[in-house]
C-alpha cells in the first residue's frame, strides 16, 4: 500500500500545494445543492489566487475547477431567474 506524503494529508497548511479534490464539498459542482452564493464565491477567489502565486502542482486541473465553479453559479443564477418569474 501506499504511504501518503504529508502535503497531500494537510492541504491547509501554509505553503501547501494544490487542495485535493476531497477538500472541495461535492455540492460546490451542484447549483441545486449549494445555495450559499458567497462560500462559492469564496472558493473561486481562493484558488485564483493560488493560480496566481504558484502554489498549484497541478495548473490545468485548478483552472478547470474554476471554469466549472462559474459554470455552476452561472447555472444556478439561471435557476434563480426562472424560479422567480
Amino acid at each position: 500500500m501506499q504511504k501518503h506524503n504529508e502535503q497531500s494529508r494537510h492541504p491547509q497548511r501554509p505553503g501547501g500545494l494544490t487542495p485535493g479534490l476531497g477538500v472541495i464539498p461535492c455540492c460546490f459542482f451542484n447549483p441545486r445543492r449549494f445555495h450559499n452564493y458567497l462560500l462559492r464565491r469564496s472558493l473561486i477567489e481562493r484558488y485564483e489566487t493560488m493560480l496566481k502565486a504558484k502554489k498549484v502542482r497541478h495548473k490545468a486541473i485548478m483552472k478547470l475547477l474554476i471554469k466549472i465553479a462559474m459554470l455552476s453559479q452561472k447555472g444556478a443564477a439561471l435557476e434563480d431567474r426562472k424560479a422567480h418569474s
